[in-house]
């Protein structure tokens, strides 16, 4: 016999929609450099190393966004703040790579 359904709260549907935008973002940052490897490198102001920086910053606001939302709600998740934690370290990420990028 099937076990019952939990009832999901709003709170972990933006807990798990924040935490799969930062993973998201994560697996773009771990492609980048692949990607270079595999055309010879970027070049100097490169179109698609600037669009990946932004793919990769709205993907981590947008993560942040959905897990700090799910933070400030009381629930049963003990990793509450892991999801806005790994959304902010991928927003920093991505800031870092675009301002040592274009100099």
């Amino acid at each position: 016999m099937p076990a019952p359904r939990q009832s999901r709260s709003l709170s972990s549907i933006l807990f798990f929609v924040g935490f799969a935008f930062a993973g998201a973002s994560g697996l773009l940052a771990l492609a980048m450099p692949w990607y270079a490897s595999a055309v010879g490198g970027y070049a100097f102001y490169d179109p698609v190393s600037r669009g990946v920086c932004r793919w990769g910053i709205l993907l981590a606001t947008v993560g942040f966004g959905f897990a700090t939302a799910a933070a400030w709600r009381s629930g049963p998740h003990r990793f509450r703040l892991l999801a806005p934690a790994c959304g902010a370290v991928m927003l920093m990420f991505w800031l870092l790579q675009l301002s040592t990028a274009y100099e």
